[in-house]
């Protein structure tokens, strides 16, 4: 055995049978092993195709035979020819396959037996012929997968089911020949430019979505993948047996999603005109002195983003485009309320104020409600002290305030704790049945995540995306049950961001609502 410090490619001496070697990947591999100075035997069914193959082959170390792989005579034909003509196996390459797209019931019943003939039939005759002659020189079996099996692949069932076969073969072949000293390995290039699937590479658009599932951005090419065939044959992999090696660029990197950065922002992202601001509130009364001018809890007070008018919902729950209201306001409920009981018709809005359209129904009363948080400053100190001699110092929470959507559909409690007066959480409640079947998104944006970081979230959610600067969370939708996220303030943030935006909702009717510190 060589030592890791004299390994290399020479292949002089030693000789190669490759099926399917008339073109493509086939071709590319035999011309790789005649310039390591190896005997080159090559298959095929067409022998015009193999003619040309050989010219470009040194005619004293290769030769072409014409055969079917699937058929088990043309096997062993095949087989004793080549100890015929050079007298040792080292290395063999099933390669020949068959490739007809299609779903089940596009593809013929001729075609069907043409690939399972050409690629499932030829393995198995190829291997049980040849396993026995590489056995004698501690040789390597090689098949040519693909990343068609190892996953599956729209209008491919057939060839992806060949192709799964071919995976499945290989690793069950490797534990039963290793211990004769044979190893038996796949290689499994994606899409790559080889005549069988020109009228694939050749169509500008289907090029281009592959291109944007491949990591490094370009179809594959035959000379990409001959190599891996001469390293898996050489000495360098001695200890490698039952491997499928991918050789696709990095497109089986991918977990399958989109590639969400490459997208527009707008065409991904909640649209910014259905910005819904939740926004601290200032009235005055008329004639009261400026120290009696207090300030009230956030109102649901929709401001209209750049780029368009604001949305509004109807009864149906079917989303418009409606016109701006001006200084529209509607109230968000709570436990808290004045003392009075409706506003005064004496109380008046800032000048300042800005304008914004609703995100209600069409009933406003269930938001003409008012309240507001009282000042407890010296109720707080007691309250931390009592919590303290009862022997909840450290756990117990010292206040609560709520927040809701005009709609209903989003609800923010940002919660204080008695062991750290800096120490907060904002807990995020949304209603699943909103999401009126489909998947239920909740978004919250990065600058929020950077100062506060996920402690918990009910139910787990079956998909995390990162969308421009905002993390989504994707749930199964559900009539009778609530969602929960519940933020607590990274350490090194003492007393967490003042603001944060939420998102809830299906797309496209997802709707971001902005919180604002009470």
């Amino acid at each position: 055995m060589n030592t890791p410090t004299d390994v290399s490619s020479d292949f002089t001496g030693r000789t190669v049978l490759i099926t399917g070697g008339g073109s493509g990947i086939g071709l590319a591999t035999a011309e790789a092993f005649a310039r390591s100075g190896a005997n080159v035997v090559i298959t095929g069914r067409t022998q015009g195709r193999l003619d040309t193959a050989l010219e470009r082959l040194p005619t004293d170390r290769a030769t072409a035979v014409r055969a079917d792989v699937g058929l088990p005579d043309d096997v062993e034909r095949i087989t004793r020819g080549v100890h015929d003509r050079f007298g040792r196996l080292d290395v063999v390459i099933s390669n020949a396959a068959g490739h007809v797209p299609g779903e089940i019931t596009d593809v013929s019943t001729d075609d069907g037996e043409l690939m399972r003939r050409t690629t499932i039939d030829g393995l198995f005759h190829l291997a049980k012929t040849t396993l026995p002659s590489l056995a004698d020189t501690g040789g390597s079996f090689i098949a040519t997968s693909s990343v068609s099996g190892l996953g599956g692949d729209w209008k491919l069932s057939t060839y992806n089911a060949t192709k799964g076969a071919v995976t499945q073969f290989v690793r069950a072949l490797a534990l039963d020949w290793g211990s004769r000293g044979v190893r038996v390995n796949a290689v499994a290039p994606s899409l790559t430019k080889t005549e069988p699937v020109a009228s694939m590479t050749s169509n500008p658009e289907l090029v281009a979505k592959h291109e944007e599932r491949t990591a490094l951005g370009r179809l594959g090419e035959p000379e990409d993948v001959a190599p891996v065939f001469l390293f898996l044959a050489s000495d360098a992999a001695r200890y490698i047996t039952g491997a499928v090696v991918p050789v696709d660029g990095g497109t089986t990197a991918s977990n399958g999603q989109p590639h969400v950065w490459a997208l527009r922002a707008s065409s991904c992202a909640p649209r910014p005109t259905t910005l819904a601001r939740l926004v601290p509130r200032r009235r005055e009364e008329v004639g009261r002195p400026d120290h009696r001018v207090r300030r009230e809890p956030p109102t649901a007070l929709v401001q209209p983003a750049e780029g368009g008018p604001a949305l509004r919902e109807l009864t149906d729950g079917e989303l418009v485009r409606g016109g701006l209201r001006g200084n529209a306001r509607h109230r968000v409920p709570g436990r808290h309320r004045h003392r009075g009981h409706e506003a005064r018709s004496d109380r008046v809005s800032r000048d300042d104020e800005p304008s914004g359209a609703s995100l209600v129904g069409e009933d406003p009363r269930p938001h003409e409600r008012e309240w507001r948080v009282e000042r407890v400053g010296w109720v707080v100190m007691a309250l931390v002290v009592l919590l303290g001699l009862l022997g909840f110092w450290g756990s117990g929470v010292l206040s609560t305030v709520t927040t809701t959507s005009a709609d209903g559909r989003l609800s923010v409690s940002y919660e204080r704790f008695v062991r750290t007066i800096g120490q907060t959480s904002i807990v995020v409640h949304a209603d699943r049945g909103s999401a009126r079947g489909g998947t239920l998104q909740l978004s919250v944006d990065q600058p929020c995540l950077d100062s506060y970081q996920v402690q918990s979230m009910q139910p787990e959610p079956t998909v995390t995306t990162a969308v421009g600067d905002r993390l989504v969370f994707g749930f199964p939708a559900g009539a009778d049950s609530a969602l929960t996220l519940r933020l607590d303030v990274r350490p090194s943030d003492t007393t967490g961001l003042q603001e944060c935006s939420f998102g809830v909702g299906t797309s496209p009717q997802v709707r971001t609502w902005h919180w604002v510190h009470p």
